[in-house]
């Protein structure tokens, strides 16, 4: 481990947690070598979540290589709350800095963060824009409609024409206060999945400012991996929705069918053909992908993203149905929730 410069409180401490990607973390610790501010004021803290690759070979090399603070811990697989959280625990930065292992930050990257949150440093959580690679339009599917629907998303935070709430509290690209962090109790480490939401909610419980960065951008590398990993993701997503709803008081604004209910009506009809027959859900993901996929060979990007947009909602709609223990009691919360979003009226 590389030894930190002793002193008081740094400015910045970036925080990565890593689980056997080894070689996107070598890249990445070589990008943040271009950072412009003085390397007196930040560190870097490495949390390495199980790996059982070349990982620490890695930081070895870089600690002796690199021109900032760099610290790392090794911990047994417990997910990206825990370790985020036994990072943010030991880092020495008044403000704490999270980034994925596959991002490429530019060189102002860390004071654009301050920048962002300068009006209020205490209350303000920063969201950093998440630029897309070169190469997105050519990655399988599956990864390319996560890179639009982010991209569309931060356009309009960029525009103004939505506000940043919980929902966009995704820690790929975010900074806070730490005494803000240590004061609504951390990530709760029971969320395996869906982490990053659960602590936005309580921090704007607290009383956080979301603002939103352009220059506080980073280029994100991804790799998500198989299609099915994908599918099974999505899926945990709609079981966690359950869970995150009934910790915060079961409102409308956190509800797991809310866009079921009030989003997109294509999906709304595919979720009631297909969910009280499961065994027709998987064929029809086939068909959906195959689909995408032509449309992508024909250069039709945005098009050929619509499949996978509804094969995403399917599943996560699978998973909250699962959550609630079937179709039937599903449709019963639906409706109960539609007369709460359109009051007087039964979408159902």
């Amino acid at each position: 481990m590389k030894a930190a410069t002793p002193s008081a409180t740094l400015k910045v401490s970036l925080i990565i947690a890593t689980y056997n990607r080894a070689e996107p973390l070598r890249r990445l610790l070589g990008w943040l070598g271009r950072q412009t501010m003085d390397v007196a004021l930040w560190e870097v803290v490495v949390a390495v979540d199980g790996s059982t690759d070349h990982t620490v070979s890695v930081l070895e090399g870089a600690a002796e290589a690199c021109p900032f603070q760099l610290r790392w811990l090794v911990q047994k697989n417990g997910g990206p709350a825990s370790a985020r959280d036994n990072a943010i625990r030991q880092c020495r930065g008044e403000r704490v800095v999270i980034i994925d292992d596959d991002m490429e930050p530019v060189p102002g990257f860390l004071w654009a963060h301050l920048a962002a949150a300068a009006s209020d440093p205490t209350r303000a959580v920063v969201v950093g824009r998440i630029q897309v690679a070169p190469n997105w339009r050519v990655k399988p599917l599956h990864d390319v409609v996560g890179e639009y629907q982010r991209t569309v998303l931060h356009d309009a935070y960029a525009s103004g024409s939505r506000q940043i709430t919980s929902d966009g509290f995704a820690t790929g690209n975010v900074s806070f206060a730490k005494s803000l962090y240590e004061s609504v109790g951390g990530f709760d480490l029971s969320f395996r999945i869906d982490e990053d939401r659960e602590l936005g909610v309580r921090l704007q419980k607290a009383g956080a400012v979301f603002v939103f960065s352009n220059e506080a951008s980073a280029v994100h590398h991804s790799d998500v991996g198989p299609l099915a990993g994908w599918l099974r993701r999505w899926h945990a997503y709609g079981l966690t929705g359950k869970r995150v709803w009934e910790k915060h008081g079961m409102t409308s604004e956190l509800h797991p069918l809310r866009h079921y209910v009030s989003g997109s009506r294509i999906n709304h009809a595919l979720a009631d053909l297909l969910l009280p027959r499961d065994r027709l859900i998987d064929p029809f993901i086939k068909i959906l992908s195959a689909s995408g996929y032509i449309l992508q060979k024909m250069g039709l990007i945005v098009l050929a993203t619509a499949p996978y947009r509804a094969i995403l909602a399917l599943q996560y709609n699978r998973g909250a149905r699962d959550a609630f223990g079937g179709f039937t009691a599903f449709h019963a919360a639906a409706k109960e929730l539609s007369v709460i979003v359109f009051p007087g009226t039964r979408q159902h």
